[in-house]
């Protein structure tokens, strides 16, 4: 099973007049420094829900392979109800999710390999008594928190006293800030500009499968995985802020290169394609996810051989 991670993003900017996911840190934005982080600490499938301002977000972040799931009563709604959104879209095939919201981009890879490695159906980062993201929950959980009642928060879960929470201790000061007013912003920017802490130097690897060019990759992974979860390809076009025919493309070449079909197809209409994965197709995705991830666990052991500290 996969590691996803949920990153919450569909509430108001409250605080600050700019719209905070968006807002300039280390070169980039917080989305794009989280989506990072993220993938860079081993989340293979990273769902980001959206909500205020919501197509210039999934714009902005269409080329960096997550999935965008609207919320569309977020303004009625609360942050558990877009968590909600999220693990539904990933119970079925994580049995690790990252929490986080969309304005807490500081953690490092190292914070949340360290979440990641907790043993626990909980586990929360913590730096001198004080808690904070991301969090990690395993499979045993996700039932609970879809079936919980409406007005339960993730807070009532986590403090609930059945509930095994490893609050992990870690060195990393980045997991505590956010931005919820002007002055946090500022705390942010200082602790970027004035900490001794660099960046440290990771990887990532994105697998590209070819014959004569290639034809199979992560982009196509996911629009494959999504098409068949949401049964359309116009469907998962939209989560991924792919055009239709981009998307068609690609499947057509991929289809072409290997000799047999990925999707069995339906004909609908207003290009509702009713599409689900072939078995052929199924067996395929297994194999390149089995292949990507021997390949990053590989990388992932040998890396401090070529790249460590001298």
């Amino acid at each position: 099973m996969a590691v996803g991670a949920i990153i919450a993003a569909a509430g108001a900017s409250h605080g600050v007049d700019e719209f905070r996911p968006m807002m300039k840190v280390f070169g980039t934005t917080m989305i794009k420094k989280e989506i990072t982080t993220l993938r860079e600490g081993g989340a293979d499938r990273i769902v980001v829900i959206t909500g205020d301002r919501a197509e210039l977000l999934e714009k902005h972040i269409s080329r960096n392979g997550v999935t965008c799931i609207r919320n569309e009563d977020y303004k009625t709604t609360h942050m558990m109800d877009s968590l909600r959104l999220g693990i539904r879209a990933l119970r079925d095939t994580c049995d690790q999710i990252l929490i986080v919201p969309g304005d807490v981009p500081l953690f490092t890879t190292e914070s949340v390999r360290a979440i990641l490695a907790s043993p626990a159906s909980a586990a929360i980062p913590r730096v001198k008594g004080k808690s904070g993201h991301p969090i990690m929950i395993r499979q045993e959980l996700f039932d609970r928190m879809l079936e919980g009642p409406a007005d339960e928060s993730l807070r009532d879960i986590l403090t609930s006293d059945s509930l095994e929470v490893d609050y992990v201790e870690i060195d990393d000061r980045g997991v505590l800030l956010d931005t919820n007013t002007h002055e946090d912003y500022r705390d942010l920017i200082h602790y970027e500009q004035t900490s001794m802490r660099q960046e440290p130097l990771s990887f990532h690897i994105d697998v590209s499968l070819l014959k004569n060019q290639a034809f199979f990759d992560e982009e196509l992974l996911l629009l494959l995985r999504e098409t068949d979860e949401a049964g359309s390809i116009y469907s998962a076009c939209r989560r991924l802020n792919i055009s239709y025919s981009r998307a068609w493309k690609k499947i057509n070449h991929a289809e072409n290169e290997t000799g047999f079909h990925f999707l069995n197809r339906r004909a609908g209409g207003s290009r509702e394609d009713h599409s689900k994965l072939t078995a052929e197709g199924k067996a395929f995705l297994k194999k390149y996810e089995a292949f990507s991830q021997a390949l990053s666990e590989w990388a992932l052991n040998h890396f401090p051989e070529y790249f460590g500290e001298s």
